[in-house]
């Protein structure tokens, strides 16, 4: 009797398991997408061999399992130093007859990803084969993970599952017919150079991941800018409504607003079902009250900023309206507050319209009937406001040279320094604030690392006074712009010219 080749024994074993290896393909697979669905900020997409394949079949081709089999067996015999196998490779050792590929967005997210489908995968008694191994080759980047099944029809048969970048997953589909199904023989200087542009993306994504991060920690910078700005209004706009004696149907308005939070901010849109509910409810408010009403649209403008700016402009600019034309009356009250609109449209994340605000005030306050007192606080939230929109959006051609802005700045926090014999809590905490807003001037303006390091000091200064008087929130706008500081001063830092 004839003894069987490898690619007989090959065949035979694919006839004899394709079906197990088809179900335990499907439940890997379906675990990929399980973690896809679930982060799919991390995750571009999940594909299988079959997808991938023109024959579309799930399976390695056949006449790839001989020489991988040996390729193992050589391996293994090489580890062992000359000595015998305890128990020599077989089929079923194979890692890679199906397999399953996870593609992510940038090279950090790989190994959270991949442990991630481990963990869901463990529970079904399928675990980690070995440990999860970087691979490069031809250019090629990705990490693998063998999987293999401990229970069911699969028992003792294993899925590859990789993991790569969207730049590296563009490459390898782009290349593998060249350098996986090579026509003849690829030459050695080929291969280094798809080496090399292979190592060449690979730089690529990890430059662009320190972008994302960069990107990112702006974006965490201004998100804490806001949730601060958020948590100042909510007292302000409490207080404007305590002075108007709120009304019955202001009351379960802003009851409703309350209880349904979470399903506005994350309601996929400002026109979805509770929000254009309670819109139609504040509209109808403003019909008759313009006062509570429009504070009821910063509040939920808060809770959806930007994407709900322009609802909040509009009720915003018809109660600066209703209020100059009270004036223009004589029918104005002490009660009127006109100086937390600006603080609104902060909240709402729109510093440009938070300036032109503080602009319209400022520049006719006896129409808003804002007396000295108001004047100064929204002389103050205003150079903030420029400081803020500087650090993050630096425009010269909109705030001129830094010399000019430092001077506008500092002309409009004269007035608001405190005497530093002062002694009471509240006299503490407004002397510090502004020593925190002369800090964050020179960060946000300073071109020298010695300016920002002097920013540094005066904003860690005013923290320490805040945290003495349990001022939670200045304590917060303190340690946001300290964090801003250190991020400004490394980045000068790290331009620097090296000494050669």
């Amino acid at each position: 009797m004839t003894s069987q080749t490898l690619y007989e024994e090959a065949q035979g074993f694919i006839k004899n398991n394709e079906e197990p290896y088809n179900i335990l393909l499907d439940a890997v697979k379906a675990t990929c997408k399980k973690v896809e669905g679930l982060d799919r900020n991390r995750v571009k997409g999940t594909y299988s061999r079959g997808e991938k394949q023109k024959n579309k079949s799930e399976l390695k081709e056949t006449l790839k399992l001989p020489k991988k089999l040996l390729k193992m067996r050589e391996d293994q015999e090489k580890n062992a130093g000359g000595k015998k196998p305890s128990r020599p490779v077989v089929w079923k050792d194979l890692p890679d007859v199906i397999g399953v590929t996870v593609v992510v967005y940038y090279p950090d997210q790989i190994k959270t990803i991949l442990m991630r489908v481990i963990d869901e995968l463990r529970p079904q008694g399928i675990h980690l084969d070995g440990p999860i191994e970087e691979k490069t080759e031809y250019g090629y980047h990705a990490y693998h993970a063998v999987v293999i099944s401990r229970s069911g029809p699969h028992v003792g048969l294993k899925c590859e599952v990789q993991c790569k970048t969207m730049l590296h997953d563009s490459w390898a589909t782009k290349m593998h017919d060249l350098t996986y199904k090579p026509m003849g023989y690829l030459e050695p200087r080929l291969e280094l150079l798809m080496q090399a542009f292979g190592d060449t993306l690979e730089r690529v994504e990890r430059q662009s991941q320190a972008i994302r991060d960069m990107i990112l920690e702006k974006w965490n910078a201004e998100a804490e800018r806001r949730r601060l700005a958020h948590a100042s209004l909510l007292p302000s706009l409490d207080s404007a409504l305590q002075q108007s004696k709120p009304s019955t149907k202001a009351k379960e308005l802003r009851a409703l607003i309350e209880k349904n939070r979470d399903a506005i901010v994350r309601s996929v849109n400002a026109d979805d079902g509770i929000i254009e509910k309670i819109r139609k409810m504040i509209d109808s408010l403003c019909e008759t009250n313009l006062e509570e009403g429009w504070i009821l649209a910063a509040l939920i403008a808060s809770f959806r900023a930007p994407d709900l700016v322009a609802y909040l402009d509009q009720h915003a600019e018809d109660w600066l309206e209703e209020v100059s034309e009270r004036v223009r009356k004589g029918h104005a009250t002490k009660k009127e507050n006109v100086e937390i609109v600006p603080l609104a449209y902060v909240s709402a994340g729109n510093l440009d319209l938070a300036i032109d605000s503080y602009r319209k005030l400022l520049a006719a306050p006896e129409r808003y009937n804002l007396d000295d007192d108001a004047v100064r606080l929204c002389q103050y939230n205003y150079a903030n406001a420029l400081i803020e929109r500087h650090y993050y959006a630096p425009d010269e051609n909109r705030d001129g040279p830094l010399e000019k802005l430092r001077q506008q700045i500092s002309a409009l926090l004269q007035g608001s320094d405190v005497p530093t014999s002062a002694r009471t809590r509240e006299a503490q905490i407004k002397a510090a604030s502004a020593k925190d807003t002369a800090g964050f001037m020179q960060i946000a303006l300073g071109v020298e690392p010695e300016e920002i390091s002097t920013g540094i000091d005066l904003c860690n200064e005013s923290r320490l006074v805040t945290r003495k008087y349990k001022f939670a929130i200045g304590e917060q706008y303190c340690d946001l712009h300290l964090r801003l500081g250190w991020r400004k001063l490394l980045e000068l830092e790290a331009r620097k010219p090296r000494a050669s």
